[in-house]
């Protein structure tokens, strides 16, 4: 990376757009972005190995606050640790995400009055590839533009060779192992989506529907789909309901729009005897529950009968009177059937759960398919024992029970999809449903794709060479943290430890099983200000792009990442933007002023103890105490636990739980604005004007600088590497600077409280004067009554000009009459009132008063003014008299006081 070999002068002001991008491209051709190791040098390969992945966004399209909050703290680990000397690979990538790009396709095409069928299979799936790549790219630069510093050069795609050659071996060696099986149960189907879905790929919402009661042969039953009536092949009761024991095993017969129909009455505990009247119809096509009971009870259930199509819309089964037409229109033509039979009973508003699809939004249908399916039976043991055996944790810990959770309710996962775009299912099946795993006489080539989710559930891996066992999955694989929004907990997180286990994807280094990553690192979602999802129908989403251009990228990564604790939502405001564009700057006028006053020393083994004031030494406790808290939450001791020589374990002080980066973040933001720059450099103007303290403040300034572009540099990369190079004219890049050493020695309490009472002073003396209106400008004498009076005396030059003192007596001996006091911790500020409230003070006010009397009365004789009134623009008028109005209250107010 290009450096200057001196320190020069900064311009006045940081315009992120003049840097970002030339910052970013020389971090790139300088490799920083690679792991160590790749140098092939025994030193780097010595080091511990940093590994994560990024979750792979989906290439539907363009980034959203989602990604951005992800990116931003996914980086700031990896700079992180890249500075702490670990062997650090960040790895990026894109997910193909069939269903939803498929759909993307499908908009396009139907703007242009075509279907998928009009293009064929071959170039649809060369289309949608297309659109794939093309938004990938998009996707790519949006990503460098946030700053992220993932290697490049290992990029994934989950459709790229290396990644279809993974999914292929794993579907057949899951299949071999009999994990996974083929056959006809029932499936959740989208019928937008043309496509089979898991069960966690199914939102459930609350909906007011209706509940219909018909008459039903010789019963009444209640239903909410009375469209599928014609698809019924039997009536249930519960065995111990008394009400109907006459009936079951009995035929009925039942009146439909297409003609009567005779139905076997059953009895199975199904049945809840409490809702609606006790009796259910049976629709095993069309139903779960209804398929369970046909599952028991084939003889009297069955057989199926499909009279809802994969379009939703009603088959040739379904008779003709309601063929053809949409679910939703054939239940009006039922209902309106039903009332003119006078069948219907009544209607009932009922509250219940309605499946849709998690893309669409369209209403799940039940039915029953010829799908794919993985056993999890055994292996969700093995991934829940990981959660257990403490080999996997979540940040925070409360996401670990709705890991668990998510494993127990979890039933055999349909992997295949009917999408156009994807994985293919690498099988072939002849006439009588016998798989092959390679081309035959006899045998099709299955039609099927993989679920998006079970190329993403090997990611961990397939990213790192699998199943070859290559460098990068001996070296990075298991990888160490997976940070990730909470809502794909059930989604991606439970499918990755899945299929580590039932592929058997073993450490190489010890041989061991253990889950793709020791910590799940959770955020929570963005949201608009009225706590709401973003989303394009509410028209509240934010582009990321647009905030970097109107910020920079660094006040956006750091608002993202210490707005907010792990786990929990952050509303998205931006005020707080605005305010972290202003740390920006106000780190960079910090690192001008020092730069402009310093020379290139900052080594703290040069400093003169006799001549070191507390104000010295509390600033560099203060330092530390801040390094200290930055460190743990960042440092994780599961890092550790990766073989290597380097780094060395840290344990710092438990000031902060480790991920929590906001925490780490704010306690930066205290101690860069409010202890150094409104305090500390505050206080070296007057230090650096004493000969004896100069020297002492030259190097303290110039190290805590230092210090803090080293600390803010995982949250602010850009400003911090700029003022590194360009100001500090470092030959080495602070992308790969090590962390700063802050040594324990600096962590003296003692100090920092003194450097806080001489602080509390000045600010108990500034607010006796505002409280008595004493003029800026004018002097006061003050008194500090204290047992020990050094740390005063010391502090004396900065007291006096930073609390405009004239005076400054300390002792035990304070004035008497009228004066005005204040406890600083077991001392007393006292000011004698005659320089506060004094003359002076009413000179000034009167002075006041006078030139708002002034100002009043000029803008009464321009309202007396006829000309003025009845010729000016309207608006200029109506200004003169709301300043007129403003004026007056404001003398009103001075006169008062």
């Amino acid at each position: 990376m290009e450096h200057v070999s001196q320190q020069k002068e900064l311009p006045k002001t940081y315009d992120p757009t003049a840097h970002e991008d030339a910052v970013y491209a020389a971090w790139e051709r300088s490799d920083a972005f690679k792991p160590a190791s790749d140098s092939g040098k025994q030193a780097d390969k010595d080091r511990r190995p940093y590994s994560i992945i990024m979750p792979p966004p989906n290439v539907t399209d363009r980034l959203h606050s989602g990604h951005a909050i992800m990116l931003a703290l996914e980086d700031a680990l990896v700079r992180y640790h890249r500075k702490r000397g670990f062997d650090t690979l960040y790895l990026p990538g894109t997910d193909h995400a069939a269903i939803a790009t498929a759909a993307q396709v499908d908009k396009r095409l139907a703007e242009e009055g075509k279907t998928r069928h009009d293009l064929g299979r071959k170039e649809f799936e060369k289309r949608t590839l297309a659109f794939a790549k093309e938004n990938k790219k998009i996707i790519e630069n949006q990503v460098r533009a946030m700053g992220t510093s993932c290697d490049w050069t290992r990029n994934a795609f989950t459709l790229d060779p290396e990644k279809k050659a993974a999914v292929e071996e794993a579907f057949k060696r899951l299949y071999k192992k009999g994990l996974i099986y083929r056959g006809s149960y029932m499936v959740n189907w989208c019928p937008t989506c043309r496509t089979v879905l898991s069960d966690d790929e199914v939102e459930h919402k609350e909906q007011e529907g209706v509940l219909y009661y018909m008459k039903y042969g010789p019963f009444t039953l209640g239903t909410t789909r009375p469209e599928t009536k014609v698809g019924d092949t039997a009536v249930a009761v519960h065995p111990q309901d008394k009400r109907y024991a006459k009936w079951v095993g009995k035929e009925i017969e039942v009146k439909t729009i297409n003609g009567p129909r005779t139905l076997r009455v059953l009895a199975d505990e199904m049945v809840d005897p409490e809702f609606g009247t006790g009796v259910v119809k049976i629709t095993p096509f069309h139903d779960k529950n209804d398929y369970a009971v046909y599952e028991r009870r084939p003889e009297e259930a069955g057989p199926p009968v499909e009279v809802i199509g994969e379009d939703g819309k009603m088959t040739v089964a379904a008779g003709k009177a309601l063929a053809g037409l949409d679910r939703f229109a054939a239940r009006k033509k039922m209902v309106d059937w039903l009332k003119r039979e006078k069948l219907l009973v009544k209607e009932e508003v009922h509250k219940h759960s309605v499946g849709r699809c998690y893309r669409s939004d369209d209403v799940i249908e039940p039915r029953i398919s010829e799908q794919w399916f993985l056993k999890v039976a055994d292996i969700k043991k093995q991934a829940a024992k990981f959660v257990a055996d403490g080999d996997l944790k979540f940040v925070p810990e409360r996401f670990g029970k709705t890991y668990l959770d998510w494993l127990e309710k979890l039933h055999d996962w349909c992997i295949s999809r009917q999408v156009w775009f994807g994985h293919p299912v690498p099988a072939y099946v002849n006439a009588k449903g016998e798989v092959s795993l390679t081309a035959k006489p006899g045998y099709k080539k299955s039609q099927d794709t993989l679920d998006t989710w079970f190329s993403s559930g090997l990611w961990p891996f397939s990213t790192m060479g699998w199943p070859k066992r290559t460098s990068d999955f001996k070296r990075f694989f298991p990888n160490d943290v997976l940070e990730t929004g909470y809502d794909i907990i059930f989604f991606w997180i439970t499918r990755m430890a899945l299929m580590t286990v039932a592929l058997d994807v073993r450490d190489e280094k010890t041989g061991d099983l253990k889950p793709p990553f020791h910590t799940a690192y959770l955020h929570g979602l963005v949201r608009d200000q009225r706590g709401r999802k973003f989303s394009k129908s509410l028209g509240n989403g934010v582009d990321p792009l647009e905030m970097i251009g109107k910020y920079g990228a660094d006040a956006l990564r750091w608002m993202l990442a210490t707005s907010a604790s792990p786990g929990n939502d952050l509303k998205f405001d931006e005020q707080r933007l605005v305010k972290s564009r202003n740390f920006t700057n106000k780190l960079w006028n910090i690192s001008r002023y020092v730069i402009e006053r310093t020379d290139g020393d900052a080594d703290l083994a040069k400093l003169d103890p006799d001549t070191l004031t507390s104000l010295d030494r509390g600033i560099l406790h203060k330092l530390y105490r801040t390094a200290q808290t930055v460190d743990a939450a960042f440092t994780d001791p599961a890092t550790y636990d990766k073989p290597g020589k380097t780094p060395e374990p840290v344990t710092p002080k438990r000031l902060a739980k480790p991920y929590d980066l906001g925490f780490a973040g704010n306690a930066l933001y205290e101690f860069v604005w409010s202890d150094f720059a409104d305090w500390y450099l505050e206080a070296a103007k007057v230090q650096l004007r004493n000969p004896e303290a100069a020297a002492n403040t030259k190097l303290i300034l110039r190290y805590v600088l230092e210090t803090i572009l080293g600390l803010l540099h995982p949250f602010m990369p850009f400003v911090t590497e700029v003022v590194w190079r360009d100001g500090l004219g470092k030959k080495n890049a602070l992308i790969t600077s090590p962390w700063p050493a802050v040594h324990e020695d600096l962590d003296q309490p003692e100090d920092g409280e003194r450097s806080d009472r001489v602080r509390e002073v000045i600010e108990t003396i500034r607010r006796i004067r505002a409280q008595h209106k004493t003029p800026a400008a004018s002097f006061v004498q003050a008194y500090v009554v204290t047992d020990e009076p050094a740390w005063v005396v010391e502090s004396g030059d900065v007291i006096n000009k930073l609390a405009r003192v004239s005076i400054l007596r300390v002792g035990q001996n304070p004035p008497t009459g009228d004066v005005a006091s204040a406890a600083v911790g077991d001392a007393t500020v006292v000011l004698p009132l005659a320089g506060l409230g004094s003359d002076v003070a009413a000179a000034h006010l009167q002075r006041e008063v006078e030139a708002k009397r002034m100002e009043v009365e000029r803008l009464k004789g321009r309202l007396a003014n006829e000309d003025y009134v009845q010729n000016a623009p309207e608006h200029v008028v109506a200004e003169t008299k709301a300043q007129l109005a403003e004026a007056e209250a404001a003398l009103a107010k001075l006169e008062a006081s």
